[in-house]
């Protein structure tokens, strides 16, 4: 019989503090918050959390107030408008033991959001002097906005007014608010070369050769060409050239070149060089021992 009498009480011995942890109450009063908040205005922003409060012996919901928030019984949520950065908020209850209980949180409001920029459209424009132009915009083509700051000042990178090259350049205005935080926004200006300038032929000199036979002489000659934009696909070369020439006639030296796969056909030329009248040179060939024959070629 005093074997089971001492068996019962290391049994309930061992299970007194099982039994004290399970009904062990919760504290009379919690606070859910989930931070931080993005501010919304430069007043802040509104958050929510959620309160709990009850009798740790009877469990009955009991009142309980939030500050700065707002007040409730039991289970309830609380709005209210919090400033930018951290604020304590203390809640605090009266039990029915006439006991108080409080909970202390930090509601945190937070900018991390960029300003918006605006700019204007892609700018299309063209130039004759192949080192670029200069291309402005309207000032208020260009802004930027901020939710806690308002209007923000900008900065573009060219700035209007800048020399841009022939090409397409892109231009990056960025705007920055009072926390740090960073917008940006970008446009394309487009600068096309108008080429109105003809290039410079050189030609040999006017000369007289000796005729070497009755067919006339053989002469063989030079000529270039040359552009003055600095953005411009290479010329074609005018190299030298020998041709024979009859006794008695005067002919140009300046030819267009001819492509050297076809150097006996002769088509109108879509070079450069058929903008610009050609400079010619006279050559004249004359009979050994005689004056010249000077015939103008119609």
């Amino acid at each position: 019989m005093s074997r089971y009498l001492l068996a019962a009480v290391v049994v309930s011995v061992l299970l007194t503090p099982l039994a004290s942890a399970t009904v062990a109450a919760p504290p009379p009063i919690r606070v859910d918050y989930s931070g931080p908040t993005e501010a919304t205005s430069a007043a802040g922003a509104s958050v929510t959390y959620n309160v709990k409060a009850f009798d740790p012996v009877s469990g009955n919901p009991i009142s309980a107030s939030c500050d700065p928030g707002g007040s409730g019984s039991g289970d309830f949520d609380v709005t209210a408008s919090y400033p930018i950065g951290a604020t304590s908020v203390v809640c605090t209850a009266t039990l029915e033991d006439a006991s108080t209980a409080s909970k202390t949180i930090t509601v945190t409001v937070q900018d991390t959001t960029a300003p918006s920029v605006s700019v204007p459209s892609n700018i299309t424009t063209s130039t004759t002097n192949a080192s670029g132009t200069t291309v402005s915009w309207q000032d208020a083509d260009v802004s930027a906005t901020d939710i806690v700051d308002g209007s923000v000042s900008t900065t573009c990178s060219p700035q209007s007014g800048s020399t841009f090259v022939v090409g397409a350049t892109t231009v990056t205005c960025t705007a920055t608010d009072s926390h740090g935080n960073t917008g940006s926004a970008a446009f394309t200006v487009t600068v096309t070369l108008i080429d109105d300038q003809a290039p410079t032929v050189t030609v040999p000199d006017s000369t007289t050769v000796e005729a070497t036979g009755p067919g006339g002489a053989v002469v063989t000659y030079t000529a270039s060409a040359s552009e003055t934009r600095t953005r411009r696909r290479q010329l074609p070369a005018i190299q030298a050239r020998a041709a024979r020439f009859l006794w008695g006639r005067l002919t140009s030296a300046a030819r267009r070149p001819t492509p050297p796969e076809t150097p006996r056909r002769r088509r109108p030329s879509t070079s450069p060089l058929a903008t610009r009248p050609l400079r010619r040179s006279r050559f004249q060939v004359t009979r050994p021992s005689k004056r010249p024959i000077r015939m103008v070629q119609p």
